[in-house]
């Protein structure tokens, strides 16, 4: 079972979308690594990306530290999204640790094997709970087998994302109560208002305060996507994927 803690990058240059105008490949916040030999994530690819790389490298070969852009698309190098970025660029000194965000997914039925299929080689690290091996697809990876899910709360660690959605709503109740009982990253509740409403009232039941089950997220995803599988599982990896850049922008740059 992954651990999240962190992941050693080369020595690189952060490069951060710092605001974006207009029609633009990428929105704020995107960003990507860039090292002799190599890069991870993408600001947009095209002309844009391939220009920034290389000032990146350049960077790494003068010993810059730190440098800022702002381009238009159209007039500087003849992308035809129109729109302008200002890019901000971060040497990294010697070995940078990257955080690795930690996601514990409870429930492997239709919408939790969705999920687990659009984050499928993105950079969380990854637990997937249910009560049973046949639960889950075959050849699935990070599984955690407990007869109560809500044991599994125990295994995270104190920053970990909690998706909740397994096939019972007294497992998923336990499971909430469990992690609003200990330091968390996010917890995210499949479901409708109505079982929002119904989760708050027993949560209070159980001793938390309204402070705290603030930090309940329900629904899960992004409404304006659907509420099917796939639609819920894109918005889910969308929002995660924003929580991610967030987490890994550079001190003092944060978003525009």
């Amino acid at each position: 079972m992954a651990d999240g803690t962190e992941i050693a990058t080369p020595d690189c240059v952060r490069v951060l979308v710092r605001k974006a105008q207009g029609s633009t490949p990428r929105e704020a916040g995107a960003a990507m690594l860039v090292w002799q030999g190599g890069q991870s994530g993408t600001i947009g690819g095209g002309v844009l990306e391939w220009n920034a790389a290389k000032h990146a490298r350049d960077m790494l070969a003068s010993g810059a530290l730190e440098d800022r852009q702002s381009v238009a698309l159209g007039p500087d190098i003849g992308q035809c999204c129109g729109g302008r970025v200002e890019l901000y660029f971060a040497r990294e000194n010697h070995i940078r640790a990257e955080t690795t965000l930690p996601v514990f997914l409870y429930g492997a039925g239709h919408v939790g094997r969705e999920i687990m299929r659009v984050l499928e080689g993105l950079p969380f690290a990854l637990s997937w709970v249910d009560v049973a091996e046949t639960r889950f697809p075959a050849g699935a990876q990070n599984t955690v087998i407990r007869s109560n899910p809500a044991a599994a709360v125990a295994l995270a660690p104190d920053n970990a994302f909690h998706f909740v959605l397994t096939h019972s709503h007294s497992h998923d109740l336990e499971i909430c109560h469990q992690v609003l009982s200990r330091s968390f990253g996010h917890l995210g509740l499949i479901g409708s208002a109505t079982k929002k409403a119904r989760f708050l009232k027993r949560l209070r039941e159980l001793g938390h305060g309204d402070e705290r089950l603030k930090r309940l997220q329900c629904p899960i995803g992004d409404r304006a996507l659907g509420k099917t599988p796939a639609g819920i599982a894109i918005g889910v990896a969308h929002w995660l994927m924003r929580a991610q850049n967030e987490m890994n922008e550079p001190r003092g740059e944060g978003r525009a």
